[in-house]
């Protein structure tokens, strides 16, 4: 799934060691725009549907795929 300037880069997967923000997201969509309000200092989600969970990054895996790691009912999201 796209979701305008991200595109998702692991099924439960989520990027760790790099939160830069949490948030209570219902959905995606809701997620995405927290992270754009951050402008370059956001570069990454992970989001959770299940715990309507919406943690913001600061690095991508792009820069940091080895903390890319495996997290059940997340999935991650870099910025294109």
């Amino acid at each position: 799934m796209n979701q305008g300037e991200f595109e998702k880069g692991g099924h439960d997967k989520a990027l760790i060691n790099h939160i830069l923000l949490i948030r209570k997201a219902v959905t995606l969509k809701r997620c995405v725009i927290y992270c754009k309000r951050y402008g370059s200092l956001c570069r990454s989600v992970n989001y959770s549907k299940i715990a309507a969970k919406c943690e913001l990054n600061d690095k991508n895996a792009v820069q940091y795929s080895g903390n890319l790691q495996t997290r059940k009912y997340y999935n991650y999201y870099g910025k294109i």
